[in-house]
């Protein structure tokens, strides 16, 4: 998954966790709560890593933009 599709997922599996978390413990059904939990920590730990993915790419787009800057700067000093 790329990072925009972690993060949504994220968001969605967040909203959906709290949602039956809430639901089981208006209902005192434990085991939808818990449940409800655990959806809420994968959503949460999907929206870090789709941060995470995105901070990379973007350092990995910087360090190929400085590298071809410095490849030209090269070429054309030993083109002098």
């Amino acid at each position: 998954m790329n990072a925009k599709s972690d993060k949504i997922k994220g968001s969605y599996n967040a909203a959906i966790g709290k949602a039956k978390q809430v639901v089981g413990k208006a209902t005192q059904d434990t085991e939808l709560e818990n449940a409800g939990r655990t959806q809420k920590a994968k959503g949460d730990i999907q929206k870090v890593s789709g941060m995470i993915k995105g901070k990379i790419m973007k350092g990995a787009q910087m360090i190929g933009k400085s590298v071809k800057k410095t490849g030209k700067s090269i070429e054309k000093a030993a083109n002098k």
